[in-house]
C-alpha cells in the first residue's frame, strides 16, 4: 500500500465512526491486560481503548480476522472480500 492509499483508507475508515483517544485507564487495562490475551502492548492499547469505547469492531491485520476479545470483533480490512459498507449497514 502506498502512502496516498494508505491516507485515503484512513479517511474512508475514520469518516464511518468517532476516533477514540486513549486514557489512563486504558493504559492500565492494556498493561493488565496484554499477558492474559498475549497482545503485544500497542496492539493491547487499541483493543483497550476500543473496549472502553465499546466499539464493536476493530479494523485491524495485527489480529485474527473475526476474533473476538470481551465484545471487541477485530476484522482485517486488507482481506480481499472485506467490504467497509458491509460493517456500516
Amino acid at each position: 500500500m502506498t502512502p496516498r492509499d494508505a491516507r485515503e483508507a484512513v479517511l474512508e475508515y475514520s469518516a464511518g465512526g468517532p476516533v477514540v483517544s486513549l486514557t489512563v485507564a486504558e493504559v492500565h487495562e492494556a498493561v493488565t491486560s496484554a499477558a492474559r490475551h498475549q497482545f503485544h502492548f500497542w496492539d493491547a492499547l487499541i483493543w483497550a481503548a476500543a473496549k472502553a469505547a465499546r466499539a464493536g469492531t476493530v479494523l485491524t491485520e495485527d489480529f485474527q480476522d473475526g476474533r473476538i476479545i470481551e465484545g471487541v470483533r477485530f476484522v482485517d480490512p486488507f482481506r480481499a472480500d472485506f467490504d467497509i459498507a458491509r460493517l456500516l449497514r
